[in-house]
């Protein structure tokens, strides 16, 4: 399906975002996943436990069932299974067999963000995880406010081409991040190791209501931007602002504030996708611009959301489309490639890589 060839649909050996740390309690959670339905919880030990949404007996939704301790029963015909996706109890017979259980999911708890591994479990790799300080996750210097997440009806890869190619923001999102000098702005992108970059400044760009609002800037700035893009899912925009011709970093004079937008998109089907997002910023960490960041954003991705599902409407209108490309879409189309070798990769040699005990799902300390 567009924009990859024939049997080539999702990258399967590689952490995706399962949901924030918040989204995971002692409800039973569902959300499908590459076109697996998962049922999600958290353990008394504060594990993040990630089960196939699918009884091993008549295939009933556990999700419909009952949360028993730290076991889930299936609402049907009562078996009952572990965190570990053990069958424990058949309430009609007393013997149950070693083999009953159903498929538990590698997970990872870094970052505020609980990561499900939906390919081989035993190629799970922790290395494998994106740069959460990249992410502005982690970073000491950035204080982070987590939006929740959209779920749209569009397939992934609109998501990440739009992340990567950013001299939408001057269309479709001017008045509120976008200004009349992004898309004549040059790009770079390099590719890195395991990372696509693209970074474009804007010299004697004009700030917007948002940036006077969240960062007390009145007047002309230089904006750099670098979107980064982690396979399969993760993506950051980040978003350094100085004065004109300082090329102040932070702490320095002229430096005027910094913004990291963690996207993390994740495939739900093939035409609709979860689209989990935050928004970190280094100054003005007080309340009430927390609460304008995370609605000027809202507003922002929702811009977004309305474009890509349009766009989704019509594809399938045309399944045959033939697209043009530009210079600005380098980056994108880069990551295209990027995906379609490692979704052609995983059908003919598996990687090898080091499997994750089931511990380091467990909510940090």
């Amino acid at each position: 399906m567009y924009p990859f060839g024939p049997g080539l649909d999702y990258v399967r050996n590689g952490w995706y975002a399962a949901g924030w740390s918040g989204d995971f309690g002692e409800a039973l959670l569902t959300r499908t996943f590459l076109d697996e339905p998962v049922v999600l919880y958290r353990t008394s030990a504060g594990e993040a436990v990630a089960l196939a949404d699918r009884c091993a007996h008549r295939a009933y939704p556990l999700s419909l069932g009952t949360r028993l301790g730290d076991t889930v029963r299936c609402g049907y015909h009562g078996f009952t299974y572990d965190g570990h996706g053990r069958c424990v109890a058949i309430p009609s017979q007393q013997h149950v067999p070693a083999a009953y259980g159903v498929r538990r999911y590698p997970t990872l708890e870094r970052g505020g963000v609980v990561w499900i591994w939906m390919g081989e479990p035993n190629a799970a790799d922790e290395a494998a995880l994106p740069d959460l300080h990249e992410l502005g996750l982690t970073d000491p210097n950035f204080h982070v406010d987590v939006g929740g997440v959209n779920t749209w009806r569009n397939r992934y890869q609109l998501i990440n081409e739009n992340l990567l190619d950013l001299s939408h923001i001057e269309f479709l999102h001017l008045g509120t991040i976008g200004t009349p000098n992004v898309a004549a702005s040059p790009v770079v992108t390099t590719v890195h190791p395991h990372m696509i970059e693209a970074t474009r400044t804007i010299h004697g760009d004009q700030a917007t209501p948002l940036h006077k609002r969240a960062l007390g800037i009145d007047g002309s700035m230089d904006r750099t931007t670098r979107s980064l893009f982690f396979p399969p899912g993760a993506h950051v925009t980040q978003v350094l602002m100085v004065a004109p011709g300082s090329n102040a970093r932070f702490g320095q004079p002229g430096y005027f504030g910094e913004f990291k937008q963690a996207h993390l998109i994740t495939p739900s089907t093939a035409i609709e996708t979860y689209y989990f997002w935050s928004i970190a910023r280094t100054s003005h960490k007080d309340a009430q611009t927390s609460a304008f960041m995370l609605d000027a954003f809202r507003t922002v991705f929702a811009q977004d959301g309305v474009a890509l599902e349009a766009q989704e409407r019509s594809l399938q209108r045309d399944p045959h489309f033939h697209e043009l490309s530009c210079k600005a879409d380098e980056a994108a189309l880069k990551a295209r490639r990027l995906l379609a070798d490692a979704m052609t990769a995983e059908n003919t040699v598996p990687r090898p890589l080091h499997a994750v005990s089931a511990s380091s799902s467990r909510r940090p300390q």
